[in-house]
C-alpha cells in the first residue's frame, strides 16, 4: 500500500482538488484522512460498497468486518462494531462498543455508549441509555435518560427522565428527573419529577401531573408504593406504604 500526500506549495493556498479515487483496503484502513494544521489526524472515513456502510469520524467503523447497512458519524462513533447491521450513530463514543448489536440508533455522545450485544434500542441525547449493554426495545430522549439502563421496553423523555433505572422493565417516564430513582417495573410519570423519589423496586404505580407521586404527608419523600395512581399537580399519598 502506497500514500498518497497532496500537499499546497502556499502557505494560503485556498483552492480545490478534483477527480482522486482512493481504493479501500480493508475496514481498519480510512478512504480519507483529514489532518489539522499541525498535521494530526482528526476525522477519517471509511466504507465499503459491498456492505452499504459509511463511517465518518476518528476511528468511527474502524473494526467492522461484516456488518451492514450501518452509518457511524463522530470520533470513535460504532468502532468496536464487527457483525452488528443496521445500526445508526451519530456523536463522539454513539454505540462505540457495539459489537453485534443491530437496528439501534444512537444520537450524542456516548449514547449507548456501552451496548454490546443489544437491539432495537433508540437513545437520542448525551449519555442516553450509556450503560446499557444487552438490553433490546427500550427508547430514551434527553440527557442521560435511561442512563443506568439495564432492563428492557421502558420509555423515557425528557432530562435524567428514569435515570436511575436498572432492573426495572415496561417504564414510561416522561418529564424532567421523572422517575429518576425508580429500579421497579410498569410505573408510568408523566410531568416534571412525577414519581422522582421511588426506589428500590417498586411498581405499577401511575402518576400524572407535576411532582405528582413525588411525596406524603407534607414533604416527606414517598419511596416505598405499588398500586397507586395520583392525579394532578402535587398529589401526595395518604401514608408511606400501601395503596393510594
Amino acid at each position: 500500500t502506497q500514500t498518497l500526500a497532496i500537499t499546497p506549495t502556499l502557505a494560503t493556498y485556498n483552492g480545490s482538488v478534483d477527480n482522486i479515487s482512493v481504493r479501500s483496503v480493508g475496514s481498519a484502513q480510512p478512504n480519507f484522512v483529514g489532518l489539522d494544521d499541525a498535521g494530526t489526524i482528526f476525522t477519517e472515513t471509511r466504507g465499503k460498497a459491498s456492505l452499504y456502510n459509511t463511517f465518518s469520524g476518528l476511528n468511527s467503523g474502524i473494526k467492522n468486518t461484516v456488518g451492514t447497512l450501518n452509518t457511524g458519524l463522530g470520533n470513535n462513533a460504532l468502532a468496536a462494531n464487527t457483525v452488528g447491521f443496521s445500526n445508526t450513530a451519530v456523536g463522539a463514543g454513539a454505540l462505540d462498543a457495539n459489537i453485534i448489536g443491530q437496528e439501534n440508533v444512537a444520537v450524542g455522545d456516548n449514547a449507548l455508549g456501552s451496548n454490546i450485544s443489544g437491539v432495537e434500542n433508540v437513545a437520542v441525547g448525551s449519555g442516553a441509555l450509556a450503560s446499557s449493554t444487552t438490553i433490546h426495545e427500550n427508547t430514551a430522549i434527553g440527557f442521560q435518560s435511561l442512563y443506568s439502563a439495564t432492563s428492557n421496553r421502558n420509555v423515557a423523555v425528557g432530562y435524567k427522565a428514569g435515570y436511575g433505572n436498572t432492573d426495572g422493565s415496561s417504564n414510561v417516564a416522561v418529564g424532567y428527573e421523572t422517575l429518576i430513582s425508580s429500579t421497579g417495573s410498569s410505573n408510568v410519570g408523566v410531568g416534571s419529577r412525577a414519581l422522582a423519589n421511588i426506589n428500590g423496586n417498586y411498581g405499577n404505580n401511575t402518576a400524572i401531573g407535576y411532582q405528582s407521586g413525588r411525596y406524603y404527608a407534607t414533604t416527606t419523600a414517598l419511596t416505598d408504593q405499588t398500586n397507586s395512581i395520583f392525579l394532578g399537580s402535587d398529589t401526595r399519598a395518604l401514608a408511606a406504604t400501601g395503596v393510594n
